[in-house]
């Protein structure tokens, strides 16, 4: 799990799914799974590179699926997710692999809430998050650009 999508599950579960008593799940989810339930599949992503930098882009999406044990029950946990990252601005504190916050933070869109099975919620998330080439020196200190004005 890459930290950005750690520190979205971290945040969720510390804030919101705590209290609800929720287990969050990451696989597949079984037969006689505990409710309620956060699902967290893993995010959709697409990689963009910058052209003149040291870095790539992740471009995520990740529908968080919440199960309970009434529609109004799932909906309304889904909400409370939603609202959390409100209430921060939508920007949540990077954590590192063991656990720690880096000072950083990440900056998240809450896309949608909504109903999309019997007591099954949806809370539709999206972020961008850069990653270093692992050989990140610049390799263009300079750009020339050479224009021929000739008419």
């Amino acid at each position: 799990m890459r930290e950005d999508f750690a520190s979205v599950v971290n945040f969720i579960m510390k804030n919101v799914g705590k209290n609800a008593k929720a287990q969050d799940y990451y696989e597949n989810i079984k037969d006689g799974f505990k409710l309620p339930a956060i699902y967290f599949p893993e995010p959709e992503c697409n990689l963009s590179k910058d052209t003149f930098g040291n870095q790539y882009q992740h471009s995520n999406m990740l529908f968080v699926q919440i199960f309970h044990l009434t529609n109004d029950d799932a909906y309304s946990l889904a909400s409370d997710i939603a609202n959390e990252f409100f209430k921060t601005g939508c920007y949540i504190p990077i954590i590192n692999f063991d656990g720690n916050e880096t000072g950083l933070f990440l900056h998240i869109n809450v896309q949608k809430v909504s109903r999309i099975d019997d007591c099954v919620a949806q809370v539709q998330l999206s972020w961008n998050y850069g990653s270093r080439y692992l050989n990140s020196e610049n390799k263009a200190n300079n750009i020339n650009l050479n224009f021929n004005m000739e008419g």
